[in-house]
């Protein structure tokens, strides 16, 4: 019974210890030469890889006078981008 009840508390402090790390940080430099000097970091999901990353930009919400809420893309960059970790 005691290794059983040791067996499973172990198995639960593995999964807290691995369910905490769920995110990652994506160092991105721009590529169309407009790079302002400004450190670029993108928190996106494990399941992404930094280096299948080749575009960002800036959405800004608008607004309507009716009450229509729309993105609009601004400051659109091609980059290159690496895990921030490395």
């Amino acid at each position: 019974m005691k290794k059983r009840v040791l067996s499973v508390l172990g198995i639960a402090m593995l999964l807290l210890c691995t369910a905490c790390n769920k995110e990652r940080q994506c160092k991105c430099v721009a590529t169309d030469g407009s790079d302002d000097g400004l450190l670029h970091i993108l928190v996106v999901d494990r399941a992404m890889s930094c280096e299948s990353i080749n575009e960002m930009a800036i959405e800004q919400k608008v607004v309507s006078e009716d009450g229509t809420q729309t993105l609009i893309r601004t400051d659109v960059r091609q980059v290159k981008c690496r895990d921030y970790n490395e």
